[in-house]
């Protein structure tokens, strides 16, 4: 988790002392970071600044909003209120995050996975299937290479790969 229960906590006004809905103000969590990893479409440990388990700020503090909306609002239906949404909150932070370049798509992945085969070898000496020394996976949509979702996507190929009856690295079975 990327907002600490202590935090979210804090956020929502709870003594520190009081444990009887920590388990359900963690699901919140959960549900709140997989939201906002959805709202993006990027995933959040894209965004770790540091050496730290740390996201901007903005991000964390747009997680604990809807985290505080959940937990206010545990049904799906309010009646006799009146709601205004704050503005620059929840849906300006995440916009400032967001990935409108749609390069993530799992069209884009695939592709991502297959040049990144044609780029790996099995080394003879250990048996072990290694990726081209130099080798950048670029974006073939923007040309750009984003490190951190292209090394997920080398360590997928280093992980299932094999090497198939032609001795061409492949996915899958």
């Amino acid at each position: 988790m990327y907002v600490t229960l202590a935090l979210a906590k804090q956020h929502l006004n709870i003594e520190s002392g009081y444990t009887a809905e920590d388990t359900y103000i963690t699901h919140l969590i959960e549900v709140a970071e997989k939201t906002v990893e959805r709202h993006i479409d990027y995933l959040l440990e894209d965004y770790i600044e540091g050496e730290g388990d740390e996201l901007p700020k903005p991000l964390q503090h747009a997680i604990l909003l809807y985290v505080g909306d959940l937990y206010m609002s545990r049904e799906a239906n309010a009646y006799g209120v009146s709601v205004t949404e704050v503005p620059f909150s929840y849906d300006y932070l995440l916009s400032l995050y967001k990935d409108y370049s749609q390069l993530h798509t799992i069209v884009n992945e695939r592709a991502m996975l297959d040049e990144i085969c044609q780029h790996t070898y099995l080394n003879e000496t250990t048996g072990d299937l290694e990726i081209e020394s130099g080798f950048v996976a670029k974006c073939r949509m923007c040309g750009g290479a984003k490190s951190k979702a292209y090394e997920r996507l080398m360590a997928k190929v280093i992980a299932t790969a094999h090497i198939n009856n032609n001795g061409e690295v492949e996915m899958g079975g």
